[in-house]
């Protein structure tokens, strides 16, 4: 196999003076968000700029790494002369506006919508009198626009320049949560101390905004120096074109790791480009080398490691597929040390993920039939695909299974892949054609981190699982309120099943037939029904409660 020869360049260092950046912070309350999702609930927003970019780290009170389908939101109200402005609506089309009373100028006119899911995303937008793209992470990107996150916070970062402002000029904004639907509104909002909305589709309109005035800072010569591992890459490649390798360079003395032509380091400080190359050492598949730029002391920059034309941009497992991260705390610094995606050579060499879908509920009321459907996995790791399950032996006939393995993975770091189970041929509008849409979450994605080497994740389809746990009170003489577990909504997603039916039956005595006293479609997390003037003349009553339908 060819060697190419690595071309190192370097940039120049430069001087300049400093002032160094602070951070505003803009805290909100708890727990007023109605449907209660910590990672739609905001804690506090930090914002600050550099010498080049503004950065908004939103805080939740829930882990958007564990939990990712939430979607964040900034409408922006830059005071610019001859800017255009939408009092009514926002780069998405959803139903939260700026009031055209509040800010300087009422409306807005920049719009930041973003997503922690599909490996993180955003857009930004500008409106002209109609809402145009000007930048999006899967696009021409001239303001440089990024979104990574952690497990209790999303970062946004954008050139300002492409708002037209500079430093000491005032920006005006609000921040808002909201979920996978596009006509969901905002769950939760910065300007807003209380519950911001009722329902998913409840128009929210910021009244109040807030503020951010942009620092004078400038930037200095910095030298960091990049390491990765690439060690596992090498051996994945080396065993899928060569059988009985062994582990170790030329370990079989034919055939050495594939090793990538180039390793770039790609961040924030050189515009994800640029020439900033890594040196492989000696016969190891270790690369490094000091990068030199200009950035502001105490800045967080972002990056992530690239081998050219071999294996491309790493998908890193402990940031959830986001960049990696680092803090100037001086001029001259070591990064961690890294292994490409975070896969290290030291890690198990196979693990193996089990799933098994309990679809007894789903067959026993009509939406899974054997004889015309089958049960898949969907997710990731299958490009939301169709990996098949296997039906269980009897007496496990409900249950389907299957089985993938890792390679080369950390135990325990973060969430590696999402998926849902999946009907086919079901052809239904109010069961989204065959897609779960799990209660434990919502009706979002569920996920999984390889946590050992060998683990089972058994769950039922739709988590419909009823546990009913009726319960009786005697309101006076006459009358008897029955109270009961059931289905809440799954989410509120057009499309989405929402709750169950349910009858509620009773009789005089335990011998005596049961007779119907009322079908409940609940849609609540709990439900009840009073029955009245049973109790008098009566020793007893007895009740029963049961799940009739989906």
């Amino acid at each position: 196999m060819k060697q190419k020869l690595l071309v190192i360049a370097t940039v120049a260092a430069l001087t300049a003076l400093t002032s160094t950046s602070r951070a505003d912070t803009y805290n909100d309350a708890t727990g007023e968000n109605f449907n209660a999702t910590g990672i739609l609930d905001i804690t506090s927003v930090e914002v600050t700029n550099t010498a080049t970019d503004m950065v908004l780290k939103i805080k939740f009170a829930g882990n958007p790494v564990a939990t990712d389908w939430g979607k964040y939101m900034i409408g922006l109200q830059v005071t610019n002369a001859g800017n255009v402005f939408d009092t009514a609506s926002n780069g998405w089309g959803r139903p939260i506006s700026i009031d055209p009373g509040a800010g300087p100028s009422g409306g807005m006119d920049y719009w930041i919508g973003s997503w922690a899911d599909s490996g993180n995303g955003a857009e930004l937008r500008k409106y002209t009198g109609a809402w145009a793209l000007q930048s999006a992470t899967y696009n021409p990107n001239p303001d440089g626009l990024s979104i990574t996150k952690n497990t209790n916070s999303v970062t946004i970062n954008f050139a300002y320049s492409g708002l037209g402002v500079a430093f000491g000029d005032t920006i005006f904004f609000d921040v808002y949560t909201s979920g996978g639907g596009g006509t969901d509104s905002a769950v939760d909002a910065l300007s807003r101390s209380t519950q911001s909305i009722s329902d998913w589709g409840v128009a929210f309109v910021s009244t109040n905004l807030l503020s951010y005035t942009l620092q004078t800072v400038t930037a200095i010569p910095h030298n960091v120096k990049f390491t990765v591992d690439m060690g596992v890459q090498g051996l994945e490649y080396t065993n899928a074109v060569n059988d009985g390798f062994k582990v170790g360079p030329q370990a079989d003395g034919i055939t050495p790791f594939r090793t990538p032509d180039v390793v770039y380091v790609r961040g924030s400080f050189n515009g994800y480009g640029g020439t900033d190359a890594l040196v492989r050492q000696g016969d190891t598949m270790i690369y490094t080398n000091t990068v030199n730029f200009l950035a502001t002391p105490g800045d967080t920059i972002q990056y992530k490691f690239e081998g050219v034309s071999f294996p491309g941009y790493e998908t890193t497992i402990l940031a959830g597929g986001g960049n990696r991260t680092l803090t100037l705390t001086n001029t001259t610094m070591t990064a961690p040390f890294a292994c490409f995606g975070d896969r290290c050579l030291t890690n198990p060499p196979v693990s193996t993920v089990n799933f098994a879908v309990d679809m007894g509920l789903a067959k026993q009321f009509g939406v899974f039939d054997e004889s015309t459907n089958w049960v898949v996995l969907r997710g990731t790791f299958n490009s939301w695909g169709e990996t098949p399950m296997t039906q269980g032996a009897p007496p496990n006939t409900n249950i389907y299974s299957s089985a993938l393995t890792y390679s080369y993975y950390p135990l325990n770091p973060a969430n590696v892949g999402f998926y849902k189970a999946y009907i086919t041929n079901l052809a239904n509008p109010y069961r989204d054609n065959g897609w779960e849409a799990p209660i434990s979450n919502g009706g979002g994605n569920r996920a999984f981190a390889i946590n050992s080497a060998v683990q089972t994740l058994a769950f039922i389809y739709n988590d419909e699982n009823p546990v009913i746990n009726a319960s009786i009170e005697p309101l006076n003489g006459t009358d008897v309120k029955i109270s009961f577990n059931s289905f809440p909504p799954r989410g509120g997603f057009p499309g989405y099943p929402t709750g169950g039916v349910y009858a509620v039956e009773s009789r005089a005595t335990l011998s005596s037939p049961w007779s119907t006293n009322a079908i409940i479609y609940s849609t609540n997390a709990t439900s009840s029904i009073t029955n009245t003037g049973v109790l008098p003349g009566t020793p007893s009553q007895f009740y029963r409660v049961g799940l009739i339908g989906l």
